[in-house]
């Protein structure tokens, strides 16, 4: 039991030793870029119904910077893969997006959830889908965008991506 015990601590040893001789992972580098989005024009691609599952529509809509510079163009799709059986909560939606920026495009993607009566999200309640890639200076991307609705129909974007 004692040779066990003895075995054991010093494995225990080595493993700190390793530990303490590992390099240190660093944080990764981030840029973040906030947009301001237009309000969309949307298009419904679908015969489904709003709130029914396979419901989707296209949109596009010109993209500003926060001081509000022209900075591109979104483009994008969702489709209802989900609804509440009461037709009264909130829908999963898969969204496609894509970022046309000067330099190359950015695309994201995911899951976001919607009022089921509604063909955008609601308002000042944020969602986050994922950066999937990129073109251009944008190549190889990956990170984040959060997606707020704003009261007055606009949109923001905060992209944060990670290198």
């Amino acid at each position: 039991m004692r040779v066990r015990h003895a075995l054991i601590g010093a494995l225990c040893a080595l493993g700190l030793t390793f530990a303490a001789a590992a390099p240190a992972v660093a944080a990764p580098d981030t840029t973040t870029i906030v947009l301001v989005q237009a309000k969309p024009v949307i298009v419904q691609l679908s015969t489904a119904a709003l709130g029914q599952t396979g419901y989707s529509f296209a949109f596009a809509a010109d993209l500003s910077t926060a001081a509000g510079k022209r900075a591109g163009v979104l483009a994008g799709t969702v489709l209802t893969v989900d609804v509440a059986a009461d037709r009264v909560m909130d829908t999963a939606r898969h969204r496609q997006l894509v970022f046309r920026l000067k330099g190359g495009q950015l695309m994201a993607q995911g899951l976001s959830f919607y009022p089921a009566a509604s063909a955008e999200l609601a308002a000042m309640r944020p969602v986050v889908i994922a950066i999937v890639g990129g073109t251009g200076k944008y190549i190889g991307a990956s990170g984040e965008v959060k997606t707020t609705r704003q009261g007055d129909g606009t949109y923001r974007h905060v992209i944060t991506l990670v290198r």
